[in-house]
């Protein structure tokens, strides 16, 4: 699989993407959608690789990764807040490939190609900016007095925070503890 979310940052060091007392970087802030994707659709990668161009107070202002699932999958993911990218995402197997559009962490279009041509393409339609689905199981979890999720145990967070620390560790990227 293959999947990018970049935009061009502003300049501002105080705002939280270029403060890193506040998680500044592409990692934190944007990286993690790729990221997700591929935990969802491949599971946790026996490998991981990294590399980021960091900047001069110490975050990553790109991040490129590369996730070895130990068979034929991999997945080649990118984070920047130096560019805008096409925030799209590719599922490829050995027959076609699906294709999220942009931007693929909350997409209204979704193409199957099979055999090099396009086969189908799913338009779906759902209120708000894609979050919406989120606030609503908040909000069962609550009336239901519910600690966890259902539909997303504590487990896949726990995956999906320790494959960002894999990640940070393959790019040197550390935190500094406040209070």
């Amino acid at each position: 699989m293959r999947a990018d979310f970049g935009f061009k940052a502003d300049g501002d060091r105080e705002s939280r993407i270029n403060d890193k007392k506040l998680g500044a970087g592409s990692l934190l802030d944007i990286g993690i959608y790729p990221i997700y994707l591929s935990l969802l659709t491949l599971g946790a990668p026996r490998f991981v690789k990294a590399m980021a161009r960091m900047t001069d107070t110490g975050f990553d202002s790109y991040c490129s990764m590369l996730f070895d699932y130990g068979n034929a999958a991999k997945a080649s993911l990118e984070s920047t807040i130096e560019a805008n990218t096409p925030v799209e995402a590719f599922i490829y197997g050995s027959k076609g490939a699906i294709k999220i559009h942009r931007p693929f962490h909350h997409s209204k279009k979704i193409s199957l190609h099979q055999n090099g041509e396009l086969k189908e393409v799913f338009d779906l339609s759902y209120p708000g900016h894609g979050y919406v689905f989120e606030i609503e199981e908040v909000n069962h979890c609550l009336k239901k007095r519910l600690t966890e999720s259902p539909k997303l145990p504590h487990s896949t967070s726990l995956e999906l925070i320790s494959l960002m620390d894999k990640v940070r560790e393959e790019i040197g990227l550390n935190y500094e503890n406040r209070r």
